[in-house]
């Protein structure tokens, strides 16, 4: 895999958020707009491993701020999200929705998906909780 560019904006709320907030950490990027989220099932994906270091973030591309706050309503509430109303993150990765990234502990992108289908995404999940883990991650 390549590395992980740094990704920076503000979340839901208009608070700054970075990728490197992350370092450390396993995280899966899920690029959603409106319903097509797919959040349950991932959640349920990272329930499935023991590890506290799997971060789970929304990348979510709505361009109304009211429009995204309604649809994170109905989902998990440990999941944070980027605003991307203009897919400046968004068009980098993915063409569709929706589509997930793993970024490994190292910072190294493991996973990129946008099928339907988890078997993929949490077969990078299970293979990053069999890595060491790491003091810090650079993130470029």
């Amino acid at each position: 895999g390549q590395p992980a560019p740094e990704i920076s904006g503000t979340d839901l709320d208009g608070q700054p958020m970075k990728l490197s907030d992350y370092r450390g950490q396993t995280v899966v990027l899920h690029y959603w707009e409106g319903t097509m989220h797919d959040f349950q099932r991932i959640e349920e994906l990272r329930n499935a491993f023991p590890s506290d270091d799997i971060a789970i973030v929304g990348i979510c591309t709505n361009k109304s701020i009211a429009d995204a706050l309604a649809a994170a309503k109905n989902l998990p509430e440990s999941i944070r999200h980027w605003h991307d109303p203009d897919r400046q993150i968004h068009s980098r990765w993915c063409d569709s929705w929706p589509c997930s990234q793993v970024i490994d502990r190292h910072g190294t992108i493991i996973y990129l998906g946008r099928s339907r289908s988890h078997q993929q995404l949490a077969g990078a999940l299970e293979r990053t909780q069999k890595e060491p883990k790491v003091a810090s991650v650079s993130v470029e």
